[in-house]
């Protein structure tokens, strides 16, 4: 009922009530005719009457004759207030069960859809009801057969799996799937009679181990009747996307003996066609160290092959995948294994390890690219210092930096080049103690600051000669000393060396002065009476060769320089006058550089 029908029908009631109340003489008919029109209106609030159909009563107004004998009878003031009221509260008692039927019709939610209507109601499509039906009965029709169908299939599939197998079965890895009983114990026999097995190697190449190679017999014990019975055939449709694969039982006979042979002649097995497994190896590269990956190789433990082969004839298996088998000998150690990890952090915690050698004033910096040549890793990933490789590091290092006992090139006061050798002096590492003491640093594995341990010091590093620009310089042929400091000349003078006629050469070489003493006395050999050969009195005395050494020699020599030295030389001495001898005592300290030479020429 829509909302209009609604305030109509409320309208008239308040018109109804109005009217009860103006006009309180009114008799019980017209209660009744009130009444009428009250329901008149609710049921024809939404399909309208036609005048024929009207009630004779429901709008003429009755006639005189027509009313009942008592109302043409004055009623009293009394009993026309009585009936007023009476008739007001029967009124509201009538409207309010009114009101309430229509908000309960409302109330339903299909009240429109079944609003009572006749085939002979003008605005009804009768022939759209009937259209409607029809199609109802249609499609009844459609959706009954397709389930009807729907049944046949569902109990034709239970039927033929009562002896087929479900979708997606295998037996023993071979697919039956909607194959009968008998099609699947036909199928397993031929698979028997053509029995062999495939191994699948490591690197993929397959080797193939026919019936013939060790009289193989394979005989199937499983029953496939008892295996289709444990299909429910009722449950077919919720199965159509499970697998199943079924293991049978079965017998394998062969010939031990042959079956050896034929596994001792696969090629597979063969030493020259196997790879031998390697161990991740630790490499050094661009300044850290990297983990090159182990190599599987293909190196088969025979007596793993052979129990794996066995093993898989007596289950009837047709593959062998050898790698999954256990069959291969596999490296002890992969790249990921918690001792290589360990060991490559070990290793590059000495990637900024730097040990630098103080060479005087010179750096010598020892990078990562020479320590990590002292590094040892064994076969169990522990890391070492090996003192052997740190021993050739420290050889090679005293020979490019030691100059003690080598050949200097030395330039004289006269301008000219010569070679001296110096037996007696310059720079001479302790390499035993050297290496000690770079196994201690690298077992700390701190990079230090540090000079080299030594036998004995030389003057400096990095000049020609390691001499520096402080030294003595004895010029043999030409008998004349010389003596520089800081690069200047300090003294000068001539000199008489060594008595070359009586084998007391003074000889060449690169020597520093022992120590000073002032006076001395000088003395030959010891004789048999306890006398010395001589014994010479000296202002002062610096030795640098043994017994031979620098000192003034006016005590018995009046004259230097020249020739002096072939006949009438010294014992090997070099003499000089006092004043010469004094400016030399006096200015230079032990381990001046003396450097005493003869010209080639």
């Amino acid at each position: 009922m829509s909302a209009e029908n609604k305030e109509g029908i409320s309208t008239n009631l308040d018109e109804v009530d109005i009217e009860i109340i103006n006009n309180n003489e009114n008799t019980s008919t017209e209660e009744s005719i009130l009444s009428n029109e009250t329901t008149e209106n609710i049921e024809g609030t939404e399909t309208p009457v036609s005048e024929e159909e009207k009630p004779e009563d429901s709008e003429t107004p009755a006639s005189e004759e027509e009313k009942p004998e008592d109302s043409e009878i004055p009623a009293s003031e009394e009993e026309k207030s009585e009936d007023s009221e009476t008739l007001v509260s029967e009124e509201d008692s009538s409207k309010e069960s009114v009101v309430t039927n229509i908000d309960e019709t409302l109330a339903t939610k299909e009240f429109t859809e079944n609003v009572a209507i006749t085939h002979d109601d003008p605005y009804v499509d009768n022939n759209a009801i009937n259209k409607f039906a029809k199609r109802k009965k249609v499609t009844l029709i459609t959706l009954s057969s397709i389930l009807g169908v729907l049944i046949i299939v569902y109990i034709g599939f239970v039927i033929f799996f009562n002896n087929h197998f479900f979708f997606n079965t295998k037996i023993s890895d071979i697919d039956v799937s909607m194959k009968s009983v008998t099609e699947v114990t036909n199928l397993l026999s031929t698979v028997a009679d053509n029995y062999s097995l495939t191994i699948i190697e490591i690197d993929g190449d397959e080797t193939i181990i026919n019936r013939e190679d060790a009289d193989i017999n394979v005989i199937v014990d499983s029953s496939m009747k008892d295996i289709c019975k444990k299909q429910n055939s009722f449950a077919w449709l919720f199965n159509i996307n499970t697998s199943y694969n079924y293991d049978i039982d079965v017998t394998v006979n062969y010939d031990e003996t042959k079956l050896l042979d034929t596994i001792n002649n696969l090629p597979c097995i063969q030493s020259e066609n196997m790879v031998s497994p390697v161990n991740p190896i630790l490499k050094y590269k661009d300044g850290e160290y990297i983990i090159v990956e182990e190599v599987e190789g293909s190196t088969i433990s025979r007596s793993n092959f052979t129990n794996a082969i066995i093993e898989s004839l007596n289950a009837g298996d047709s593959t062998l995948i050898a790698d999954d088998a256990n069959v291969y000998i596999k490296p002890k150690y992969t790249s990921t294994s918690q001792e290589v990890v360990d060991a490559l952090n070990t290793l590059n915690s000495y990637s900024n390890m730097i040990i630098t050698y103080k060479m005087d004033e010179n750096l010598v910096p020892i990078g990562i690219e020479e320590i990590n040549k002292w590094l040892n890793v064994n076969d169990y990933y522990k890391v070492s210092v090996n003192p052997t490789k740190i021993g050739k590091f420290v050889h090679d290092f005293a020979e490019k930096y030691d100059t003690y006992g080598k050949e200097r090139t030395f330039t004289t006061s006269k301008k000219r080049t010569i070679k001296v050798l110096g037996k007696h002096m310059g720079w001479q590492i302790n390499q035993e103690a050297e290496v000690e003491a770079l196994e201690s640093i690298m077992k700390d594995g701190y990079g230090v600051h540090r000079e080299p341990e030594y036998n004995q010091v030389g003057i400096t590093y990095g000049d020609e000669n390691d001499i520096g620009n402080t030294y003595i310089e004895v010029d043999l042929t030409n008998q004349h000393v010389y003596a520089y400091k800081n690069g200047r000349l300090i003294t000068d003078g001539d000199i008489v060396s060594g008595n070359v006629a009586l084998r007391h050469t003074t000889p060449a070489g690169l020597y520093q002065i022992k120590y000073k003493q002032s006076p001395a006395v000088l003395r030959g050999e010891r004789q048999p009476d306890g006398s010395y050969e001589y014994e010479s009195p000296v202002k002062y005395w610096m030795p640098f060769n043994g017994g031979i050494g620098l000192h003034d020699a006016d005590g018995w020599r009046s004259r230097y320089g020249g020739s002096i030295y072939l006949r009438a030389g010294s014992h090997g001495c070099v003499n000089m006058p006092r004043a010469v001898a004094k400016e030399i005592y006096e200015n230079f300290d032990e381990g001046t550089p003396v450097v005493c030479y003869y010209y080639e020429d």
